[in-house]
């Protein structure tokens, strides 16, 4: 009964909160053939980014129309649309450097491009087929491709059928001085009619989605679960290190963009966890400043979250202090008080978690460079990551504030 009531609320919010389309920024797309955001995915379930933001829509194949989703590259520093089928397996994605511009815009994302640039805007086309055979400019991610802006989502993971499932989102650290829209309308989602292109009413009700949500959130909440299931069994055994790193095999949500280590503490109220190794390289685009592609990867963060793997803290990779030699030195408290040499000027990140009862960690490299050998990507999952990316994996030792 717990559980069915806080579904009822969350929808009442989800109700509240879609919306915000800006219709008249797209050709003028009358508003009763725009689809509809879910704005409320809970983004701190499962090990989620409190940095970032997850919208989903939810959609049902029928191939007899196709999707069209207009928006404008938003200034934050990474963006993604990632379909799911009905089992919430990823079938297909595009993420930010990947998508064409339209005739008359750039994509901010790419190298050397001008982040600020007024014209910005993109379309992606969301077929309800299954993938055509053959090659030709694509980005494969298991079953499914995207090739150039068109998406085939008419198939799920394992090839069979696919009736309908989740397209998230995904957007992380808005710019400086804008929110997560990062100072563009949130995309038009419209369908059109395959044989003529003209416009079609949305198939899916706003009912029909938030009964898709119930059914995309238990199985989160699921996912979640197996997380948790698998980080006590692995976690079992005697640590010999205050903070034991494996590839993580589960997550509430995947990304393909992302590698994902995880890590299980008992919080000790005595002692302070300090943390240190050297960062990849990352672009500043939160201070409105371009991407040079030299980075070692697009975004890092650090996540802690109770046993229900409900982030409450976010560590960005904009907010830790770097020394010049390129290592971040984190000191954690849990309880125990703050150094008095603790400081930013001092080359420390002081994070002060008491009474949270921290029991997970995630660290995340996302959009990882082809040249960036120190990732953890190669890393069978669920293995122990130990020396295999060098002064790159953030080892940690238990110190008292005395010590210090």
């Amino acid at each position: 009964m717990r559980r069915k009531g806080f579904l009822i609320a969350l929808l009442l919010l989800l109700v509240g909160a879609e919306g915000s389309l800006a219709p008249e920024s797209f050709n003028q797309i009358p508003a009763e053939y725009q689809a509809s955001w879910l704005m409320g995915w809970p983004g701190a379930l499962g090990l989620g980014d409190l940095k970032a933001n997850y919208p989903g829509y939810f959609y049902k194949v029928d191939p007899s129309v196709e999707m069209v989703i207009q928006g404008e590259f938003p200034r934050c520093r990474y963006i993604s649309y990632v379909a799911h089928d009905i089992q919430n397996r990823v079938i297909g994605t595009l993420h930010d450097s990947e998508i064409a511009p339209d005739p008359g815009s750039i994509n901010p994302f790419l190298p050397g491009a001008d982040w600020n640039a007024p014209n910005r805007k993109y379309t992606i086309i969301i077929r309800f087929t299954p993938p055509p055979p053959g090659k030709g400019p694509e980005v494969v991610r298991g079953m499914q491709a995207a090739r150039g802006n068109i998406m085939y989502v008419g198939a799920q993971a394992d090839g069979s059928p696919n009736p309908g499932g989740l397209l998230a989102y995904r957007r992380y650290l808005p710019s400086q001085g804008y929110d997560f829209n990062g100072g563009v309308p949130m995309p038009v989602i419209y369908y059109r009619r395959v044989s003529d292109g003209s416009l079609v009413k949305p198939p899916i009700s706003n009912m029909q989605q938030y009964l898709f949500f119930i059914r995309a959130f238990s199985s989160g909440i699921k996912n979640a679960i197996k997380s948790r299931e698998w980080s006590n069994r692995a976690f079992g055994r005697e640590q010999k290190e205050a903070v034991q790193w494996h590839r993580s095999p589960v997550v509430g949500a995947e990304n393909p963009d992302t590698v994902y280590l995880i890590a299980k503490i008992k919080p000790r109220k005595d002692k302070l966890l300090v943390f240190r190794w050297k960062a990849p390289t990352f672009p500043d685009t939160y201070h409105n400043k371009g991407i040079t592609g030299k980075e070692d990867v697009r975004y890092w963060s650090m996540c802690f979250a109770p046993a229900t793997t409900m982030t409450v803290f976010t560590l960005a990779d904009v907010d830790a202090v770097i020394s010049q030699d390129g290592f971040v030195n984190l000191v954690v408290g849990f309880g125990a008080e703050k150094p008095a040499k603790v400081k930013p000027e001092n080359g420390y990140t002081w994070v002060d978690l008491k009474g949270k009862n921290i029991r997970f960690l995630l660290y995340r490299n996302m959009v990882v460079s082809p040249e960036f050998k120190f990732s953890a990507r190669d890393v069978p999952a669920g293995e122990l990551v130990i020396d295999q990316i060098g002064d790159y994996l953030p080892r940690a030792k238990w110190v008292s504030s005395e010590d210090f």
